[in-house]
């Protein structure tokens, strides 16, 4: 099942338990997202690709594109958002959640670092 057309703004909001049609956390979650967006293009990309979303009509095929390496992404950006806006209190599920996302930030380097490798081998 490829749902690479849904709308990042509305996905992230699944995640988080808020049904698309409720817009007063919208700026907030906007904010939050664009800001792990930015994380991610310079932890991975270098600070000349930027990419922002705007509001629900923004899809995740508009960052995705055709390139299925950045499914993971998905789950990393909503974790992120999720930890900022809505952070557990449970002290285990909060540590959980931190391990997660340092695991896909790991995951992110080792692939862009394999690509690097490739690119000078040919």
């Amino acid at each position: 099942m490829k749902n690479i057309d849904e709308s990042v703004l509305n996905s992230i909001k699944k995640f988080l338990g808020i049904i698309p049609e409720d817009t007063s956390f919208d700026p907030e979650l906007i904010m939050l997202i664009n800001s792990v967006f930015m994380a991610v293009m310079q932890q991975w990309h270098g600070v000349d690709n930027a990419f922002v979303i705007h509001d629900e009509t923004d899809k995740w095929s508009d960052f995705l594109k055709d390139d299925t390496n950045y499914e993971a992404l998905k789950s990393y950006v909503s974790l992120r958002v999720k930890l900022t806006f809505d952070p557990p209190t449970n002290a285990s599920v909060l540590e959980a959640m931190q391990r997660e996302i340092a695991d896909w930030e790991w995951r992110g380097y080792i692939w862009k670092d394999l690509e690097r490798i490739k690119e000078e081998k040919s």
